[in-house]
């Protein structure tokens, strides 16, 4: 049993790599669905995104959801899956709002979040979120299914109250530390899980008074409380829509600066662009982090600079620099060097210096980096 699942993974892997070109793997994928191994599921979930989930491999997950019988692992990556076609089938919808009733503790607020995703309004699908929302005694149910009832429905009086006392309730429980964690770690609690919901259904609310410091006072409470800054991070930018006063932005970024784990560093230096949108930053302060010694930070540090400031002669030589991937081997460099290059396009021809960095760039083995490279060059020589 284990030298098959070995293998259905390298061929799962070998599907990745190929993409849509393996397009005629689709029927055995899905069958894999049927198995209880979560490495199987995994794996057959990863290849399916990677050939692309399109109408008749939904119709053909509709069909085994119908059926019955399979694992809450199966079910729940379904019902994600679904939300991959829009407009989605009539059968795709039914089996989500059935899905709303499922028995288990994570499917449910799966469907919900994919109808929220879809954008689909009935009275069924309407109906069936608010019996979860009123029903479910789990918390993570109550606030997907509120984020997809406010997608639906707009109506404040729908959504707050609940969000409100599911997070009110779980601010009087204590925290279960996550081991050897600390500070960092990446790991994410199902309270944490709760928050981060709620987080993002107050950013897309816009909220006014008295709630919006309300919602404020909850986000940073937990922040404080789970005493890991990762946390903290997760929740500035709704932090910052909300108004948390530039002080406390910049004490956060700052917390994760000083860490050591670079995948810290970077969102902490990633947020600060977040906060530059609302407060300003000093020069001295980006100054110092365009010369940090993580290429990670020195690029944010310098887009940030350039959006506050338009000195393109400060920042130009960062992201120059940035760009010669010789000199960096940062596992984060795939997310960096599009940053930098988006940079030297928005600075158009003040960065008349890249041009022959930008040059070899358009002959980059990445396509994507190629054409960034190209589109910067025609901003650059406008």
């Amino acid at each position: 049993m284990k030298k098959l699942t070995q293998r259905r993974w390298a061929a799962c892997q070998a599907i990745q790599t190929l993409g849509p070109a393996a397009s005629s793997a689709a029927p055995e994928l899905v069958e894999i669905f049927k198995s209880n191994d979560q490495y199987d599921l995994n794996a057959a979930t990863m290849a399916l995104h990677a050939i692309g989930i399109n109408a008749e491999i939904c119709e053909r997950l509709n069909a085994l959801m119908e059926k019955g019988g399979l694992s809450v692992s199966a079910r729940a990556q379904i019902v994600s899956a679904l939300g991959n076609v829009k407009p989605p089938s009539q059968r795709s919808l039914n089996v989500l709002v059935a899905a709303l009733r499922d028995s288990s503790a994570y499917v449910p607020g799966r469907a919900a979040e994919t109808l929220g995703r879809l954008g689909v309004r009935t009275p069924e699908i309407v109906a069936g979120l608010k019996q979860l929302q009123s029903n479910s005694t789990n918390g993570s149910d109550v606030v997907a299914s509120s984020l997809a009832l406010w997608e639906l429905e707009k109506d404040p009086s729908l959504v707050l109250a609940p969000v409100f006392r599911i997070l009110d309730d779980q601010m009087s429980k204590p925290v279960v530390r996550m081991p050897g964690r600390g500070q960092g770690g990446q790991g994410v609690t199902a309270p944490d899980q709760l928050f981060m919901g709620a987080a993002e259904l107050f950013r897309k609310m816009h909220l006014n008074e008295p709630e919006k410091s309300r919602a404020l006072a909850l986000l940073e409470a937990w922040g404080e409380k789970s005493r890991r800054i990762f946390i903290q991070m997760l929740l500035l930018p709704a932090m910052v829509e909300l108004g948390l006063p530039r002080e406390r932005c910049l004490e956060i970024c700052k917390t994760g600066l000083d860490q050591e784990e670079d995948y810290l560093r970077i969102q902490a230096a990633r947020l600060l662009t977040v906060v530059s949108d609302k407060h300003y930053v000093t020069e001295r302060d980006l100054y110092s982090l365009s010369h940090d010694s993580f290429v990670g930070v020195r690029v944010y540090a310098a887009k940030v600079h350039w959006l506050k400031y338009r000195q393109a002669n400060a920042v130009v030589p960062v992201l120059i620099e940035a760009l010669d991937r010789s000199k960096h081997q940062s596992y984060f460099y795939k997310e960096i060097q599009p940053v930098a290059l988006a940079a030297l396009a928005d600075i158009g021809p003040g960065a008349q210096e890249a041009t022959g960095t930008l040059e070899k760039l358009t002959r980059d083995p990445n396509p994507e980096i190629a054409k960034l490279a190209s589109e910067a060059l025609v901003k650059i020589r406008k």
